[in-house]
């Protein structure tokens, strides 16, 4: 049995597992058949909405296993690590937020292996690769719902390219699964469930894919849920993953704006605001943020 060490960001616990960790939990759920289980892969932009909106902070909470997807999750966890290590002092908490965040700055750029206290970034593009690989050794099942404009079709077949033999199939689900009518959700399940899959990846997009996984997944005929939305872009090849220098130094969302510039938004939430926030947290000491606990 592979222990749970989480790190809890901004309210929400985040796994300390490495990839391979996180696959044998998997095959453990899956083997076992412990029960239909849930994965979220949360990034800065979670975490800023589930600060302020507390149904979606619940959704998060709820899940089986939150996995950090994005270096400022990692460099906020260390940074937060050192804050928690301060005596009980305003004026030593407020020189430590400025020091603390200056080294944590500085390694990000040239030492991403002092990041310890959450020991791997899992991207949602690795972890979906992972899991079909496993899935084909294993056998088991896999169905990816949504992505429009011929995504998810097109990221269909290229998994299925890539790993020859995977069980996969693809459904586009409802146009827009935020106002899809009844009937609607009724023949997405349908379909769902005459395939019979062990693991669903659903590519509605954030945050309308955790609204809708939290709303039907006692519904949902599978044993594990994974939201994967963006993934699919560059899984389908329709946006170019940054090159490893912009992902060594975390600049990935350099990248995306660069590619993308609607999404400076977006962006500006991840960047600014998270960092902020969780900047606020430790010097006000809302207990927003803790060291790594073990669940038993």
């Amino acid at each position: 049995m592979i222990p749970l060490e989480f790190v809890k960001t901004l309210g929400i616990p985040i796994s300390r597992l490495t990839m391979e960790e996180v696959i044998c939990l998997v095959e453990e759920w899956l083997v076992s058949k412990a029960g239909k289980k849930r994965i979220v892969t949360v990034n800065p932009e979670f975490l800023v909405l589930s600060y302020y909106n507390r149904e979606f902070e619940s959704i998060l909470r709820k899940a089986d296993l939150a996995v950090p997807d994005g270096v400022g999750i990692l460099t906020a966890a260390q940074y937060s690590f050192y804050m928690r290590s301060l005596p009980n002092s305003k004026l030593l908490c407020l020189a430590g937020s400025f020091f603390y965040g200056i080294v944590c700055g500085l390694a990000l750029l040239f030492c991403p292996a002092f990041f310890k206290v959450l020991k791997e970034r899992i991207t949602g593009v690795d972890l979906v690769g992972n899991l079909c690989q496993k899935s084909r050794e294993q056998g088991w099942r896999v169905f990816l719902l949504g992505g429009w404009f011929g995504v998810g079709a097109q990221t269909a077949a290229n998994l299925r390219a890539k790993y020859p033999g995977l069980i996969l199939n693809h459904f586009q689900g409802s146009p827009d699964c935020r106002s899809e009518t009844r009937s609607e959700l009724d023949k997405t399940l349908q379909i769902i469930s005459n395939f019979n899959p062990d693991i669903l990846l659903v590519a509605y997009g954030f945050p309308a894919q955790e609204y809708w996984i939290s709303s039907n997944f006692e519904s949902i005929p599978c044993r594990l849920v994974i939201g994967v939305g963006g993934t699919l872009d560059m899984l389908s090849g329709r946006v170019r993953r940054a090159p490893y220098f912009f992902r060594r130094l975390g600049l990935e969302w350099l990248w995306r704006l660069l590619l993308e510039p609607g999404r400076f938004t977006r962006i500006f939430r991840a960047v600014v605001v998270f960092p902020y926030l969780v900047w606020r947290s430790n010097l006000l000491e809302d207990k927003k943020i803790t060291p790594f606990k073990v669940n038993s």
